[in-house]
Protein backbone atom coordinates (compact mmCIF):
# COMPACT_ATOMS: atom_id res chain seq x y z
CA UNK A 1 0.00 0.00 0.00
CA UNK A 2 2.96 2.48 0.64
CA UNK A 3 4.10 2.02 -2.78
CA UNK A 4 0.53 2.17 -4.68
CA UNK A 5 1.17 5.28 -6.83
CA UNK A 6 1.13 7.60 -3.87
CA UNK A 7 -2.39 7.17 -3.00
CA UNK A 8 -1.43 6.64 0.53
CA UNK A 9 0.88 8.38 2.59
CA UNK A 10 3.08 6.11 4.90
CA UNK A 11 1.43 5.42 8.31
CA UNK A 12 4.71 6.20 10.46
CA UNK A 13 4.89 9.78 8.45
CA UNK A 14 1.54 11.72 8.68
CA UNK A 15 1.24 14.70 7.02
CA UNK A 16 2.74 18.07 7.96
CA UNK A 17 0.11 19.47 10.20
CA UNK A 18 -1.73 16.79 10.75
CA UNK A 19 -2.67 15.57 14.21
CA UNK A 20 -0.45 12.15 15.01
CA UNK A 21 -2.15 9.51 15.39
CA UNK A 22 -2.16 5.50 14.62
CA UNK A 23 -4.51 4.64 11.75
CA UNK A 24 -6.51 1.10 11.03
CA UNK A 25 -4.40 -0.66 8.61
CA UNK A 26 -6.26 -0.45 5.43
CA UNK A 27 -7.69 3.13 6.27
CA UNK A 28 -7.35 5.78 4.09
CA UNK A 29 -5.99 8.93 5.47
CA UNK A 30 -8.77 11.52 7.35
CA UNK A 31 -9.74 14.48 5.41
CA UNK A 32 -11.11 17.74 6.73
CA UNK A 33 -14.88 17.74 6.83
CA UNK A 34 -16.93 20.19 6.90
CA UNK A 35 -19.39 20.08 10.29
CA UNK A 36 -22.71 19.43 8.79
CA UNK A 37 -20.92 16.64 7.00
CA UNK A 38 -21.82 12.68 7.91
CA UNK A 39 -19.36 11.03 9.66
CA UNK A 40 -18.29 8.33 6.88
CA UNK A 41 -19.06 4.76 7.15
CA UNK A 42 -16.26 2.62 8.28
CA UNK A 43 -14.53 0.03 5.87
CA UNK A 44 -16.07 -3.41 5.96
CA UNK A 45 -13.51 -6.74 5.16
CA UNK A 46 -15.33 -7.36 1.71
CA UNK A 47 -14.25 -3.79 0.56
CA UNK A 48 -11.06 -4.61 1.36
CA UNK A 49 -8.51 -6.04 -1.45
CA UNK A 50 -5.94 -8.02 0.23
CA UNK A 51 -3.61 -8.35 -2.59
CA UNK A 52 -3.32 -4.39 -2.71
CA UNK A 53 -2.41 -4.26 1.40
CA UNK A 54 1.13 -3.68 2.50
CA UNK A 55 1.50 -7.23 4.06
CA UNK A 56 5.56 -7.53 3.09
CA UNK A 57 5.73 -4.32 4.84
CA UNK A 58 7.01 -5.01 9.10
CA UNK A 59 5.57 -2.27 11.38
CA UNK A 60 7.97 -3.12 14.22
CA UNK A 61 9.47 0.46 15.21
CA UNK A 62 7.35 2.47 13.47
CA UNK A 63 3.64 1.21 15.15
CA UNK A 64 2.81 4.05 18.42
CA UNK A 65 1.15 1.39 21.00
CA UNK A 66 -1.01 3.02 23.10
CA UNK A 67 0.99 4.30 26.37
CA UNK A 68 0.90 2.37 29.41
CA UNK A 69 -0.30 3.97 32.63
CA UNK A 70 2.46 5.81 33.86
CA UNK A 71 4.29 3.76 36.83
CA UNK A 72 3.89 5.81 40.25
CA UNK A 73 7.40 6.46 42.17
CA UNK A 74 8.04 4.55 45.00
CA UNK A 75 6.76 5.75 48.85
CA UNK A 76 9.20 5.83 51.20
CA UNK A 77 8.14 5.95 55.00
CA UNK A 78 10.92 6.70 57.22
CA UNK A 79 9.17 6.24 60.16
CA UNK A 80 9.02 2.27 59.70
CA UNK A 81 12.49 1.68 59.36
CA UNK A 82 14.81 -0.17 61.85
CA UNK A 83 12.27 -1.63 63.85
CA UNK A 84 13.38 -3.90 67.00
CA UNK A 85 10.33 -5.47 67.37
CA UNK A 86 7.83 -7.16 64.20
CA UNK A 87 5.80 -4.72 62.65
CA UNK A 88 2.82 -6.62 61.86
CA UNK A 89 -0.09 -4.55 64.47
CA UNK A 90 -2.11 -3.08 61.61
CA UNK A 91 -3.33 0.06 63.59
CA UNK A 92 0.70 1.22 63.90
CA UNK A 93 1.09 0.79 59.97
CA UNK A 94 0.48 4.35 58.27
CA UNK A 95 -2.62 4.65 56.84
CA UNK A 96 -1.90 4.14 52.98
CA UNK A 97 0.88 1.60 53.09
CA UNK A 98 -0.22 -2.07 52.04
CA UNK A 99 1.84 -5.26 51.43
CA UNK A 100 1.77 -4.87 47.39
CA UNK A 101 4.58 -2.57 45.68
CA UNK A 102 3.00 -0.21 42.64
CA UNK A 103 5.96 1.35 41.63
CA UNK A 104 7.48 -2.34 40.44
CA UNK A 105 7.10 -4.32 37.14
CA UNK A 106 5.73 -7.56 37.97
CA UNK A 107 8.23 -9.42 35.73
CA UNK A 108 11.22 -7.37 37.22
CA UNK A 109 11.94 -10.42 39.92
CA UNK A 110 14.86 -9.18 40.60
CA UNK A 111 13.62 -5.91 41.96
CA UNK A 112 10.70 -7.87 43.86
CA UNK A 113 13.05 -9.60 45.46
CA UNK A 114 15.11 -7.04 47.03
CA UNK A 115 12.20 -5.21 48.04
CA UNK A 116 11.20 -8.59 50.52
CA UNK A 117 15.07 -8.41 51.49
CA UNK A 118 14.47 -4.17 52.64
CA UNK A 119 11.10 -5.58 53.96
CA UNK A 120 12.57 -7.58 56.22
CA UNK A 121 15.33 -6.25 57.11
CA UNK A 122 13.24 -3.28 58.63
CA UNK A 123 11.31 -5.71 60.55
CA UNK A 124 8.24 -4.64 58.78
CA UNK A 125 5.81 -7.70 58.47
CA UNK A 126 8.82 -10.23 58.22
CA UNK A 127 7.22 -13.85 58.20
CA UNK A 128 4.98 -12.28 54.99
CA UNK A 129 7.68 -11.49 53.21
CA UNK A 130 9.86 -14.27 53.79
CA UNK A 131 6.75 -16.12 52.58
CA UNK A 132 6.59 -13.84 49.69
CA UNK A 133 10.56 -13.67 48.77
CA UNK A 134 10.78 -17.58 48.80
CA UNK A 135 7.51 -18.05 46.32
CA UNK A 136 9.26 -15.34 44.35
CA UNK A 137 12.95 -17.00 44.21
CA UNK A 138 11.44 -20.00 42.89
CA UNK A 139 9.64 -18.14 40.02
CA UNK A 140 13.19 -16.60 39.60
CA UNK A 141 14.69 -19.78 39.37
CA UNK A 142 12.31 -21.37 36.39
CA UNK A 143 12.92 -17.87 34.73
CA UNK A 144 16.20 -18.60 35.05
CA UNK A 145 16.16 -21.98 33.97
CA UNK A 146 13.78 -21.05 30.70
CA UNK A 147 15.90 -18.22 30.04
CA UNK A 148 18.79 -21.09 29.31
CA UNK A 149 16.74 -23.22 26.87
CA UNK A 150 16.58 -20.41 24.53
CA UNK A 151 19.61 -18.55 24.53
CA UNK A 152 19.68 -15.21 23.36
CA UNK A 153 15.58 -14.93 23.52
CA UNK A 154 13.76 -12.20 24.91
CA UNK A 155 12.19 -13.04 28.16
CA UNK A 156 8.35 -12.74 26.07
CA UNK A 157 9.74 -14.86 22.89
CA UNK A 158 10.68 -17.32 25.86
CA UNK A 159 6.85 -17.11 27.60
CA UNK A 160 5.33 -17.45 24.14
CA UNK A 161 7.33 -20.68 22.83
CA UNK A 162 6.77 -22.40 25.50
CA UNK A 163 3.04 -21.65 25.44
CA UNK A 164 3.01 -22.86 21.85
CA UNK A 165 4.77 -25.91 23.38
CA UNK A 166 2.07 -26.95 25.45
CA UNK A 167 -0.61 -25.78 22.21
CA UNK A 168 1.39 -28.43 20.10
CA UNK A 169 1.72 -30.88 22.64
CA UNK A 170 -2.44 -30.39 23.36
CA UNK A 171 -3.22 -31.30 19.55
CA UNK A 172 -0.51 -34.21 18.97
CA UNK A 173 -2.45 -35.74 22.27
CA UNK A 174 -6.19 -35.00 21.11
CA UNK A 175 -5.90 -34.54 17.77
CA UNK A 176 -6.17 -31.12 15.48
CA UNK A 177 -9.37 -31.77 13.58
CA UNK A 178 -9.57 -27.51 12.65
CA UNK A 179 -5.81 -28.04 10.60
CA UNK A 180 -3.63 -25.39 12.75
CA UNK A 181 -0.28 -27.76 13.90
CA UNK A 182 1.66 -26.68 10.59
CA UNK A 183 0.89 -23.03 11.85
CA UNK A 184 2.03 -23.80 14.90
CA UNK A 185 5.00 -25.42 14.17
CA UNK A 186 5.96 -22.64 12.02
CA UNK A 187 5.38 -19.92 14.33
CA UNK A 188 7.61 -21.74 16.72
CA UNK A 189 10.02 -22.02 14.56
CA UNK A 190 10.01 -18.37 13.22
CA UNK A 191 10.28 -17.26 16.82
CA UNK A 192 13.35 -19.77 17.85
CA UNK A 193 15.39 -18.75 14.66
CA UNK A 194 14.78 -14.79 15.55
CA UNK A 195 12.82 -14.28 12.45
CA UNK A 196 9.53 -13.43 14.83
CA UNK A 197 9.64 -11.12 17.79
CA UNK A 198 6.91 -10.25 20.49
CA UNK A 199 5.66 -6.83 19.61
CA UNK A 200 2.50 -5.59 21.77
CA UNK A 201 0.22 -4.40 19.42
CA UNK A 202 1.15 -6.11 16.22
CA UNK A 203 0.03 -9.52 14.56
CA UNK A 204 0.64 -11.97 12.24
CA UNK A 205 -1.63 -13.97 10.16
CA UNK A 206 -0.70 -17.73 9.04
CA UNK A 207 -2.41 -20.37 7.06
CA UNK A 208 -1.41 -23.74 6.83
CA UNK A 209 2.01 -23.14 7.98
CA UNK A 210 2.95 -20.11 5.32
CA UNK A 211 3.29 -17.11 7.06
CA UNK A 212 1.17 -14.57 4.98
CA UNK A 213 2.43 -11.05 6.37
CA UNK A 214 5.29 -9.32 8.34
CA UNK A 215 4.18 -7.98 11.60
CA UNK A 216 1.23 -5.18 11.49
CA UNK A 217 -1.25 -3.41 13.62
CA UNK A 218 -4.04 -5.52 14.48
CA UNK A 219 -7.80 -4.88 12.68
CA UNK A 220 -10.56 -6.77 12.88
CA UNK A 221 -11.75 -6.00 9.03
CA UNK A 222 -8.09 -7.03 7.58
CA UNK A 223 -8.05 -10.13 9.33
CA UNK A 224 -12.04 -11.08 8.44
CA UNK A 225 -10.52 -10.52 4.64
CA UNK A 226 -7.44 -12.04 4.88
CA UNK A 227 -9.12 -15.16 6.28
CA UNK A 228 -11.55 -15.13 3.53
CA UNK A 229 -8.98 -15.05 0.78
CA UNK A 230 -7.25 -17.90 2.17
CA UNK A 231 -10.40 -20.36 3.15
CA UNK A 232 -9.60 -19.67 6.80
CA UNK A 233 -12.25 -21.55 8.80
CA UNK A 234 -9.35 -24.36 8.84
CA UNK A 235 -5.72 -23.80 9.24
CA UNK A 236 -5.58 -20.53 9.91
CA UNK A 237 -3.77 -18.84 12.99
CA UNK A 238 -3.54 -15.15 14.26
CA UNK A 239 -0.30 -14.64 16.32
CA UNK A 240 -0.15 -12.00 19.05
CA UNK A 241 -3.69 -11.30 19.74
CA UNK A 242 -4.46 -13.64 22.63
CA UNK A 243 -1.12 -12.94 24.93
CA UNK A 244 1.74 -14.56 25.69
CA UNK A 245 0.92 -16.87 27.86
CA UNK A 246 -2.65 -18.92 29.58
CA UNK A 247 -5.66 -16.45 29.52
CA UNK A 248 -8.12 -15.84 32.46
CA UNK A 249 -11.36 -18.10 32.86
CA UNK A 250 -11.44 -16.28 36.44
CA UNK A 251 -15.14 -18.01 37.38
CA UNK A 252 -15.11 -21.03 39.17
CA UNK A 253 -19.33 -21.39 40.74
CA UNK A 254 -21.41 -24.12 41.44
CA UNK A 255 -24.41 -24.24 39.81
CA UNK A 256 -27.15 -25.74 42.27
CA UNK A 257 -30.13 -25.45 43.89
CA UNK A 258 -30.99 -22.50 45.90
CA UNK A 259 -33.05 -22.40 49.10
CA UNK A 260 -33.76 -18.57 48.16
CA UNK A 261 -35.80 -18.01 45.11
CA UNK A 262 -34.23 -14.95 44.62
CA UNK A 263 -30.98 -16.90 45.13
CA UNK A 264 -28.99 -13.95 46.79
CA UNK A 265 -26.42 -15.95 48.22
CA UNK A 266 -24.95 -16.86 44.80
CA UNK A 267 -26.37 -13.85 42.61
CA UNK A 268 -26.06 -14.73 38.99
CA UNK A 269 -26.50 -12.67 36.05
CA UNK A 270 -27.85 -14.40 32.69
CA UNK A 271 -29.05 -12.64 29.42
CA UNK A 272 -29.98 -13.36 25.68
CA UNK A 273 -27.44 -12.60 23.16
CA UNK A 274 -28.49 -13.10 19.42
CA UNK A 275 -25.58 -14.97 17.80
CA UNK A 276 -24.87 -14.32 13.95
CA UNK A 277 -22.25 -15.93 11.45
CA UNK A 278 -22.55 -13.83 8.89
CA UNK A 279 -21.80 -10.00 9.25
CA UNK A 280 -22.90 -6.30 7.82
CA UNK A 281 -25.42 -3.94 9.07
CA UNK A 282 -28.34 -5.83 11.19
CA UNK A 283 -32.30 -5.90 10.42
CA UNK A 284 -34.57 -3.27 11.96
CA UNK A 285 -35.99 -6.05 14.29
CA UNK A 286 -34.74 -9.26 15.37
CA UNK A 287 -35.41 -12.20 13.37
CA UNK A 288 -36.77 -9.84 10.45
CA UNK A 289 -35.31 -9.25 6.66
CA UNK A 290 -33.24 -6.16 6.53
CA UNK A 291 -35.10 -3.56 5.16
CA UNK A 292 -33.38 -2.60 1.72
CA UNK A 293 -34.12 -0.58 -1.67
CA UNK A 294 -31.30 -3.16 -3.45
CA UNK A 295 -33.01 -5.43 -6.11
CA UNK A 296 -34.77 -8.60 -5.27
CA UNK A 297 -31.48 -10.29 -5.68
CA UNK A 298 -30.32 -8.83 -2.69
CA UNK A 299 -32.97 -9.59 -0.45
CA UNK A 300 -32.16 -12.96 -0.96
CA UNK A 301 -28.33 -12.66 -0.24
CA UNK A 302 -27.73 -14.11 3.76
CA UNK A 303 -26.38 -10.90 4.70
CA UNK A 304 -29.35 -8.75 3.42
CA UNK A 305 -31.57 -11.49 5.92
CA UNK A 306 -31.17 -11.99 9.82
CA UNK A 307 -30.36 -15.30 10.27
CA UNK A 308 -29.16 -15.20 13.82
CA UNK A 309 -30.42 -16.61 17.15
CA UNK A 310 -30.87 -15.82 21.19
CA UNK A 311 -28.89 -18.14 23.29
CA UNK A 312 -28.71 -17.92 26.97
CA UNK A 313 -25.15 -16.05 28.37
CA UNK A 314 -23.89 -16.12 32.26
CA UNK A 315 -22.27 -12.50 32.63
CA UNK A 316 -18.86 -13.03 33.55
CA UNK A 317 -16.38 -10.58 34.13
CA UNK A 318 -13.64 -12.40 35.24
CA UNK A 319 -13.69 -14.54 31.59
CA UNK A 320 -11.42 -13.60 28.68
CA UNK A 321 -12.99 -14.75 26.50
CA UNK A 322 -16.68 -15.20 25.59
CA UNK A 323 -17.39 -18.82 25.93
CA UNK A 324 -19.35 -21.40 23.33
CA UNK A 325 -20.44 -25.12 22.99
CA UNK A 326 -19.76 -26.75 19.44
CA UNK A 327 -23.77 -27.50 19.35
CA UNK A 328 -24.13 -24.12 19.48
CA UNK A 329 -22.40 -23.52 16.25
CA UNK A 330 -24.13 -26.19 14.60
CA UNK A 331 -27.51 -24.72 15.59
CA UNK A 332 -26.59 -21.53 13.84
CA UNK A 333 -24.79 -23.39 10.93
CA UNK A 334 -28.21 -25.32 10.08
CA UNK A 335 -30.22 -22.54 10.68
CA UNK A 336 -28.78 -21.07 7.62
CA UNK A 337 -28.44 -23.74 5.70
CA UNK A 338 -32.26 -24.94 5.70
CA UNK A 339 -32.92 -21.31 4.62
CA UNK A 340 -30.32 -20.60 2.31
CA UNK A 341 -28.84 -24.41 1.14
CA UNK A 342 -25.36 -23.51 2.13
CA UNK A 343 -23.54 -23.07 5.61
CA UNK A 344 -21.50 -20.24 6.92
CA UNK A 345 -17.95 -21.46 8.33
CA UNK A 346 -17.13 -19.11 11.02
CA UNK A 347 -13.43 -17.73 10.48
CA UNK A 348 -10.72 -19.62 12.88
CA UNK A 349 -8.47 -17.33 15.02
CA UNK A 350 -6.10 -20.02 16.54
CA UNK A 351 -5.75 -21.90 19.91
CA UNK A 352 -6.23 -20.26 23.47
CA UNK A 353 -4.48 -21.66 26.30
CA UNK A 354 -7.11 -21.05 29.36
CA UNK A 355 -6.01 -21.53 33.28
CA UNK A 356 -9.52 -21.64 35.22
CA UNK A 357 -10.01 -19.89 38.25
CA UNK A 358 -9.83 -23.41 40.11
CA UNK A 359 -6.35 -23.87 38.92
CA UNK A 360 -7.06 -26.42 35.97
CA UNK A 361 -5.39 -25.52 32.40
CA UNK A 362 -7.20 -26.76 29.09
CA UNK A 363 -6.89 -25.48 25.45
CA UNK A 364 -9.34 -24.49 23.13
CA UNK A 365 -9.65 -23.62 19.35
CA UNK A 366 -11.00 -20.04 18.64
CA UNK A 367 -13.52 -18.58 16.09
CA UNK A 368 -14.71 -15.23 15.20
CA UNK A 369 -18.60 -15.42 16.16
CA UNK A 370 -20.64 -12.02 15.31
CA UNK A 371 -23.19 -11.01 18.57
CA UNK A 372 -25.56 -8.15 19.31
CA UNK A 373 -28.34 -7.90 21.67
CA UNK A 374 -31.90 -6.75 21.93
CA UNK A 375 -33.38 -3.62 23.06
CA UNK A 376 -37.59 -3.58 24.65
CA UNK A 377 -39.28 -2.97 21.29
CA UNK A 378 -36.96 -5.91 19.78
CA UNK A 379 -34.74 -3.50 17.73
CA UNK A 380 -30.92 -4.33 17.80
CA UNK A 381 -28.73 -1.85 19.73
CA UNK A 382 -25.84 -2.55 17.41
CA UNK A 383 -25.75 -1.37 14.25
CA UNK A 384 -23.73 -3.63 12.80
CA UNK A 385 -22.88 -7.52 13.82
CA UNK A 386 -19.96 -6.74 16.13
CA UNK A 387 -17.14 -9.34 16.02
CA UNK A 388 -15.68 -11.29 19.32
CA UNK A 389 -13.00 -14.27 19.60
CA UNK A 390 -14.80 -17.10 20.95
CA UNK A 391 -13.26 -20.26 22.54
CA UNK A 392 -15.52 -23.04 21.40
CA UNK A 393 -16.18 -25.96 24.08
CA UNK A 394 -16.45 -29.72 22.52
CA UNK A 395 -19.81 -30.92 22.56
CA UNK A 396 -23.09 -30.22 23.31
CA UNK A 397 -24.21 -28.14 26.08
CA UNK A 398 -27.37 -30.12 26.49
CA UNK A 399 -25.35 -33.52 27.06
CA UNK A 400 -24.64 -33.86 30.60
CA UNK A 401 -21.37 -35.71 29.24
CA UNK A 402 -20.35 -32.21 27.53
CA UNK A 403 -21.56 -30.23 30.14
CA UNK A 404 -18.63 -28.00 31.35
CA UNK A 405 -20.47 -25.07 32.58
CA UNK A 406 -22.41 -22.17 31.18
CA UNK A 407 -22.00 -20.36 28.20
CA UNK A 408 -19.98 -17.12 28.93
CA UNK A 409 -20.08 -13.49 28.02
CA UNK A 410 -17.00 -12.78 28.60
CA UNK A 411 -15.85 -9.11 27.87
CA UNK A 412 -18.20 -8.74 24.92
CA UNK A 413 -20.93 -6.72 26.64
CA UNK A 414 -18.59 -4.16 28.13
CA UNK A 415 -16.11 -4.07 25.50
CA UNK A 416 -19.21 -2.64 23.07
CA UNK A 417 -21.66 -0.56 25.88
CA UNK A 418 -21.79 1.33 28.79
CA UNK A 419 -22.80 -1.03 31.97
CA UNK A 420 -23.40 -0.21 35.38
CA UNK A 421 -23.86 -2.17 38.48
CA UNK A 422 -26.91 -1.87 41.56
CA UNK A 423 -25.04 -2.24 44.93
CA UNK A 424 -28.77 -1.99 46.56
CA UNK A 425 -28.80 -5.70 47.15
CA UNK A 426 -31.24 -6.66 43.77
CA UNK A 427 -28.32 -7.20 41.38
CA UNK A 428 -29.63 -5.27 38.81
CA UNK A 429 -27.32 -4.50 35.57
CA UNK A 430 -27.95 -1.58 33.37
CA UNK A 431 -26.90 -1.50 30.03
CA UNK A 432 -26.37 1.78 27.69
CA UNK A 433 -25.33 2.37 24.10
CA UNK A 434 -24.68 5.65 25.65
CA UNK A 435 -23.11 6.92 29.06
CA UNK A 436 -25.56 9.10 29.84
CA UNK A 437 -28.30 6.20 29.64
CA UNK A 438 -27.64 5.08 32.48
CA UNK A 439 -28.07 7.88 34.61
CA UNK A 440 -32.04 8.11 33.42
CA UNK A 441 -35.13 7.61 35.20
CA UNK A 442 -36.11 4.14 33.60
CA UNK A 443 -39.50 3.12 32.46
CA UNK A 444 -39.99 -0.42 33.71
CA UNK A 445 -41.20 -2.20 30.60
CA UNK A 446 -42.46 -5.44 29.94
CA UNK A 447 -40.46 -8.98 28.39
CA UNK A 448 -41.35 -10.36 25.09
CA UNK A 449 -42.05 -13.86 25.52
CA UNK A 450 -38.82 -15.11 23.81
CA UNK A 451 -36.75 -13.21 26.66
CA UNK A 452 -38.89 -14.40 29.85
CA UNK A 453 -35.66 -16.55 30.79
CA UNK A 454 -33.74 -13.72 31.51
CA UNK A 455 -32.83 -13.82 35.06
CA UNK A 456 -30.84 -11.99 38.04
CA UNK A 457 -32.88 -8.49 38.56
CA UNK A 458 -33.17 -5.90 36.06
CA UNK A 459 -31.28 -5.42 32.94
CA UNK A 460 -31.30 -1.85 31.61
CA UNK A 461 -31.26 -0.77 28.05
CA UNK A 462 -30.91 2.64 27.35
CA UNK A 463 -33.48 4.53 29.17
CA UNK A 464 -35.24 1.07 29.49
CA UNK A 465 -35.69 -1.35 32.72
CA UNK A 466 -36.17 -5.16 31.96
CA UNK A 467 -37.56 -5.90 36.02
CA UNK A 468 -37.19 -9.82 35.64
CA UNK A 469 -37.89 -12.16 39.12
CA UNK A 470 -35.48 -14.55 39.28
CA UNK A 471 -36.42 -18.50 38.57
CA UNK A 472 -37.58 -20.41 41.11
CA UNK A 473 -36.41 -23.73 38.66
CA UNK A 474 -33.74 -25.77 40.11
CA UNK A 475 -30.19 -25.18 38.59
CA UNK A 476 -28.19 -28.26 37.34
CA UNK A 477 -25.63 -29.28 39.51
CA UNK A 478 -22.04 -28.69 38.32
CA UNK A 479 -19.46 -26.49 38.61
CA UNK A 480 -16.99 -24.54 35.56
Amino acid sequence: MGKDKGKQPSRSQPKRGATKRSRSPGEAPSRKKNKKEPRAKATRSEDIDVDKLDLDVSYVGTYNHPALPKTPERVTWPDMRGNKDPLIDPSKLPEDWHMEEPDLDDDDLDAQIQRCVDRVKDNIMPDYFKRKMRALTSKQNEKKWLMDQYEGRRWEVVQRIETLVQIKRWMLENGDPEKCISSVMAVMSAYESGNLDWTPGLVTYWSKGTQLCQPRPWDWNEFLAINSKHEGHKGFWVEGNSGLGPSRQDAVQSFVKSQDPGNTQNPQVDMFIRLHLGQGPVSRKAGKARETSESSEASEDSEALDYSLPFLFKDDTGSDFMVLYASDLKVLQDAVLHSTGHVDLPPLMGVVDLVFGNGTRNFFYVKCIRANIVDDEGSYMCSEWEPMECVIRPGDINDPKDYCGPRLIGPWLRRHFYTASNPDGTYNLCVSTHKTGLSRQPAVSAIADGYRRLRGGQFRYGSTVYRVPSPKAQRRGSKA
